[in-house]
């Protein structure tokens, strides 16, 4: 599991939020929008599961 710090998630997030705000509503389908938004997702699981864990090891 990669370790994502808290930072490099909400850079990504940000560039994901450029890249939406800065096309046309209806080009929103476009390919890097897409592949930029997969990163995103994968990054948040892999954050949420080191939370998670970080949760359980406290308890």
């Amino acid at each position: 599991m990669i370790y994502v710090d808290k930072y490099i998630l909400m850079k990504e997030v940000e560039k994901l939020n450029r890249m939406v705000e800065c096309t046309d509503y209806n080009k929103l389908q476009n390919n890097d929008i897409i592949k930029q938004s997969q990163i995103v997702d994968k990054l948040i699981v892999a954050y949420m599961k080191q939370m998670h864990n970080k949760i359980k090891v406290a308890k």
